[in-house]
């Protein structure tokens, strides 16, 4: 999500473990941020992130992943469909930075809630209005992609800040889009997270050592199979293709 004040930014870790063991012994890789796509604009309130009230995007962004940097411009890189667990630093559109490719269980808290949402809900790109769109039982119609988006990002984070809680000190309002819809999936996609015993995630955590010049940006989820970043299928029912208004404000 891009924070509206300073054109920076700001998807969010709860980085429980990011230092413990779980990091993948992997080659060092390059990370990409951007554009946002699908988002709305929130409100943030997490004290130890450093959010205090101010609006961000929230929502499903693009990544490019890529062995080295020259290689994040080539057309064999990989593009990709993501969310952000990273409540500690900021990214700009376009930034570069080296990460490590990090397994979520056991770094992030929760791990296995938010493996279930990003791979059952998010691996492909979320565009469009959905006629009619059924999480844990709860059946919604006409949601647009903004608020479905942000409705799932808003959950992951609620995963990694307050353990699944709609309580706790991470806090959200929704400043535009349906706050009512968003907040409504927000509880069904927790609901169906709730018992996830789903392992296998992966994400891009930003190295906290960087070459000259630049610096650690955030960290964000990649498919199961980091090696390839092959995307998964998104079951949705009866999507109607549609146009929608997507915010991006410039500094």
């Amino acid at each position: 999500m891009r924070r509206l004040t300073s054109a920076l930014v700001l998807p969010l870790v709860l980085t429980m473990g990011v230092f413990a063991p779980g990091r993948a012994s992997a080659s060092p890789t390059w990370f990409q941020f951007g554009p946002v796509e699908a988002a709305d604009v929130v409100t943030l309130n997490y004290a130890p992130g450093g959010e205090n009230g101010g609006q961000y995007y929230a929502g499903q962004y693009q990544g490019t992943a890529a062995t080295t940097q020259a290689g994040l411009s080539s057309s064999s890189a990989q593009k990709f469909q993501t969310f952000c667990v990273d409540l500690f630093h900021e990214a700009s559109d376009n930034q570069q930075y080296k990460v490590t490719q990090t397994a979520t269980v056991p770094a992030l808290n929760n791990g296995a809630q938010v493996n279930y949402l990003y791979q059952t809900f998010g691996e492909s790109k979320i565009t469009g209005t959905f006629a009619s769109v059924v999480v844990n039982g709860q059946t919604y119609h006409n949601v647009t992609a903004n608020d479905y988006a942000a409705a799932l990002q808003l959950s992951i984070w609620t995963e990694l800040a307050n353990s699944g809680s709609t309580t706790g000190p991470f806090s959200y309002s929704v400043v535009t889009g349906n706050a009512s819809v968003v907040q409504s999936l927000v509880s069904s996609f927790l609901g169906a997270a709730a018992h996830s015993t789903q392992t296998n995630g992966w994400y891009l955590q930003g190295d906290s050592v960087q070459p000259a010049g630049l610096s650690q940006g955030q960290s964000f989820l990649v498919t199961p199979t980091p090696a390839t970043l092959k995307l998964g299928a998104l079951a949705l029912c009866c999507v109607i293709p549609a146009c929608y208004w997507r915010r991006r404000r410039q500094a």
